[in-house]
């Protein structure tokens, strides 16, 4: 069976957007490219050689057991079926579309268990995401401001990975700092609304440099019904059943 990349297997609480709460299995995939400024996860941008199966969450190490990577889907599924009952979960990173088989056979075996399947992605690889589409319910697509992530614009790619997206549930994300512009996100608003305007637009204050958000909220609300502004949550976790 086909086998991937993975940093870390944990049980929590969804901590970012509008399902902000919902308990999930976490599956995060190592390996990201992008290499966002504000990003949280740094330790997740190599191929890791080594994983992570925690029993008490996210970036708890207690009782957490190493495994060699690369890992097949099959042995990580079975480690799924010991993590507490959720009715979703979540692939995470990293970047999951950066390993499309891999991230398609995990994503196929996760729907066959029940569950329903998150994907949370930068939004660039939109020929990836063709690939998973018929196996996720819900895709959470970050939409990188130059003045929060620190890279160049990638709207071209967002645009694209947005009309891959079809009809499928999700959000788009864009994470605001004290030097974001309220007409860069109404240019992200605007491509979002042209696309998909059934989407909630989520702002998310970065927290170590926050901006004044009524701007950007009026900024985006030109071209969107549905703006929000939350912040990311602490995931709160849950220990795993003895493996």
């Amino acid at each position: 069976m086909i086998a991937g990349h993975l940093l870390e297997l944990f049980a929590a609480a969804q901590g970012e957007g509008v399902l902000a709460g919902t308990p999930m299995r976490f599956f995060r995939l190592s390996g990201c490219k992008v290499g966002c400024r504000f990003c949280d996860t740094r330790r997740s941008w190599p191929v890791s050689q080594t994983g992570l199966l925690r029993g008490s969450g996210e970036g708890m190490d207690e009782g957490a057991e190493p495994f060699p990577n690369p890992v097949s889907v099959g042995q990580v599924l079975a480690w799924a079926e010991s993590f507490p009952e959720t009715a979703w979960a979540s692939l995470t990173g990293g970047e999951p579309l950066e390993q499309p088989d891999f991230a398609l056979v995990l994503a196929q075996g996760l729907k066959s268990m029940g569950l329903k399947v998150y994907l949370e992605t930068a939004g660039l690889h939109p020929a990836a995401l063709r690939k998973l589409l018929p196996h996720l319910d819900f895709i959470s697509m970050d939409w990188k401001l130059p003045s929060s992530s620190g890279l160049p614009s990638a709207e071209g790619s967002h645009r694209a990975f947005l009309k891959a997206m079809k009809g499928l549930p999700g959000q788009v994300k864009a994470v605001a700092s004290s030097t974001t512009p309220p007409e860069e996100v109404e240019a992200a608003a605007r491509a979002v609304s042209e696309l998909r305007a059934d989407l909630p637009f989520i702002l998310q204050p970065m927290t170590e440099d926050p901006p004044r958000t009524a701007p950007l909220v009026a900024a985006a609300s030109r071209w969107l019904e549905d703006v929000r502004v939350l912040g990311q949550a602490p995931r709160l976790t849950a220990p795993a059943r003895a493996l």
